[in-house]
């Protein structure tokens, strides 16, 4: 995160367990990338 995040019940709930997210997240970027990569690699 490149800003602080925001107040409130919903941003207390979902730090805890943030951590759990980072696998999806990683695989989320890879499935935005890998074509518009891959397209400049042919």
């Amino acid at each position: 995160m490149l800003v602080s995040p925001r107040g409130g019940r919903e941003t207390a709930d979902f730090l805890p367990d943030a951590y759990a997210h980072i696998p999806a997240a990683v695989d989320a970027f890879r499935q935005y990338w890998m074509p518009i990569l891959y397209a400049r690699v042919r």
